[in-house]
């Protein structure tokens, strides 16, 4: 094995996808990645000789009763049934996820320990030595909802140990610090690195963590914006965009947004930009402005949390600071933009001097975990 290489890899286990992160014998990173959600159809034999065609990621159940679709793959037939069927009145997805808020679905337990372990088990493969060690990525305890992170962490180590590999859990936020390295800069002491807020905006929930020298000082997670119990993150906006128009499913909504979102143009010349033909324009105004609106929300929730985590655990800082975000969620041109133009709003308890972009947003976090594994 080559010197140059460092053993462990990281794993971002996150509610809309999963990520690893590792090096390679020339010591390079590499990443793998996939999105994690499931779409459960009927068995039969016309329908696994079409996922076979297809060269689909799917499993079947114990009894045989049940074809479960993984992935990419899961939002791409979604989309198809959706549009075969119609989307139903009480807008209900067909697209389901393992995950749920950041953790473990514990409404069906079972099977999302079945889905996540076929997940992980593409991403991470075969340890390249035994015990090699895997950081993966926990939520923070979140201040707006009650559930067992601690039953979350133990069902991931269990996974990750039948593998072959040892597991260390590593918090979601000091991760974006690990990876993203903020920086506080004062007359004393001049360059303080890991120093500084790491934001990771995920599908279910936000994690933040303001950190000093890459020790954490305050560190927590929303996953219940306004107390609507629907998340509190990329498919919060989903769902509240979805509200907006009887054709919208969430899932459309997340391709769309996916595919068009832009926060440096405004919502109406991008609508213009992006319609094939004028009776487009209309629904894609409508969806822009909507997703401009519901991620506004979204960060302002997420910083006046911040604000009041900070202040309720008696932490101060005097020098300006740096908020760095990542993940899916913060992945659209901008939003960074965004970020810093509610910071603007608002009358924090510290000084921010500006918002960084991760430049690989959907790697951060995995890159964190890759150095927390390699350390």
């Amino acid at each position: 094995m080559s010197e140059e290489m460092r053993l462990g890899k990281g794993l971002d286990v996150g509610t809309a996808f999963c990520a690893c992160c590792y090096q390679t014998e020339e010591g390079k990173e590499k990443y793998r990645f996939q999105r994690d959600c499931f779409l459960d159809i009927e068995a039969g034999d016309e329908a696994k000789k079409m996922l076979v065609r297809s060269n689909a990621n799917f499993i079947e159940s114990q009894d045989g009763s049940t074809i479960y679709v993984i992935g990419e793959d899961a939002i791409t037939f979604a989309n198809i049934l959706s549009g075969a069927r119609g989307v139903s009145k009480d807008k209900k997805t067909l697209l389901r996820r393992p995950m749920s808020s950041g953790v473990l679905n514990p409404d069906e337990p079972e099977l999302a320990f079945q889905i996540m372990k076929e997940i992980l088990s593409n991403l991470l493969q075969e340890p390249r030595e035994k015990g090699e060690v895997v950081a993966y990525s926990v939520p923070a305890k979140p201040v707006d909802a009650d559930f067992n992170i601690m039953y979350h962490q133990k069902m991931i180590e269990t996974i990750i140990k039948g593998l072959g590999y040892e597991p260390k859990a590593t918090n979601e936020g000091l991760a974006v610090v690990y990876s993203e390295n903020p920086q506080i800069e004062n007359d004393d002491e001049g360059v303080i690195p890991f120093s500084g807020v790491g934001c990771s905006w995920g599908g279910g929930m936000v994690n933040v963590c303001f950190a000093y020298k890459g020790f954490p000082l305050v560190e927590f997670s929303v996953a219940d914006a306004y107390g609507m119990g629907e998340g509190s993150g990329g498919d919060w906006i989903d769902a509240q965009v979805a509200k907006t128009r009887s054709d919208l499913s969430t899932s459309k909504v997340t391709k769309f947004k996916e595919k068009h979102a832009d926060f440096t143009k405004d919502p109406m010349e991008l609508a213009v930009e992006i319609s094939k033909n004028p009776r487009d324009l209309q629904k894609n105004t409508e969806i822009l402005i909507a997703l401009d609106i519901y991620y506004r929300k979204l960060i302002e929730y997420v910083l006046l949390t911040l604000g009041e985590e900070f202040a309720k655990q008696g932490e101060s800082v005097d020098d300006p600071i740096e908020i760095v975000v990542a993940g899916g969620t913060s992945s659209p041109e901008g939003f960074e933009i965004l970020v810093m133009e509610e910071v603007e709003k608002m009358n924090l308890p510290f000084e921010i001097k500006g918002v960084r972009k991760s430049a690989k947003p959907m790697h951060s976090v995995s890159n964190g975990c890759f150095v927390s594994a390699a350390t």
